[in-house]
């Protein structure tokens, strides 16, 4: 059996880089028609030549929401929705304020639920479908300052699981991976020297690379994973078993 991604259509929300980006790229090589979000206009972005499409998604602006969500559930036809946008924001219990929480569960969680309420009566009707929620491994442990996002994705595996259960009877995978710590510029500007303690305590001695998370995205997206629902695939180098 092949992986059989070629002329896939693919929603990606958050697109544009980190794992996202290299989640796009993979698709791309195999054929997929791809469409991605990023919270800028297409002009602010690189984007590879080969991608179908592309839609400004600013979850900061009521518009842009509207106008996604219209332009989403137009869509005739979605073979494969990742669920890649989210954010994380660090703060103490006592200062978060009920407004940032409000905001990481929206963009974290009810999105992806709204997303997948909407794409998932398209694969109904196909009676197959693959939908991909990216989490976190804060979803299955934890460290201080994390309660919003570690809230958000551990709702996120919740949803996977109830997605899978009601959807199995229609041919539709439901699943998450949980990604350890990835080397982006992102982690490289948030965590600094950190970065070489952190690597201290993953027993295989680095972090993980876009493509490390990328390739799995892959493999359960396509017809390789025939019998694969309701998990959460945690990619971490070992780092939650220590």
């Amino acid at each position: 059996m092949k992986l059989n991604l070629k002329n896939k259509f693919v929603l990606l929300t958050g697109g544009t880089r980190g794992i996202g980006k290299n989640i796009c790229d993979q698709f791309i090589e195999h054929g997929s028609k791809v469409i991605i979000t990023g919270t800028k206009t297409s002009q602010n972005y690189k984007l590879p030549s080969k991608l179908y499409d592309f839609i400004q998604f600013d979850t900061l602006s009521d518009t842009s929401v509207d106008n996604f969500f219209d332009k989403v559930n137009k869509f005739k036809h979605i073979d494969i929705l990742i669920n890649n946008m989210g954010i994380n924001k660090i703060n103490n219990l006592k200062n978060i304020r009920h407004s940032e929480f409000d905001f990481i569960l929206e963009n974290n969680l009810k999105i992806p639920y709204k997303l997948s309420q909407s794409i998932s009566t398209k694969m109904i009707k196909q009676n197959k479908g693959k939908i991909i929620n990216i989490s976190s491994i804060w979803s299955i442990v934890s460290k201080p300052k994390r309660s919003s996002y570690a809230s958000s994705k551990s709702g996120l595996n919740g949803l996977t699981r109830t997605l899978a259960a009601e959807l199995g009877k229609y041919n539709i995978l439901v699943n998450s991976i949980s990604p350890g710590i990835v080397y982006t510029e992102l982690t490289k500007r948030n965590l600094g020297k950190e970065i070489n303690v952190i690597k201290n305590k993953i027993p295989l001695k680095r972090l993980a690379k876009t493509n490390e998370i990328g390739s799995v995205v892959i493999f359960l997206s396509s017809d390789l994973n025939t019998y694969i629902t309701g998990q959460n695939i945690v990619v971490d180098g070992g780092y939650t078993i220590i």
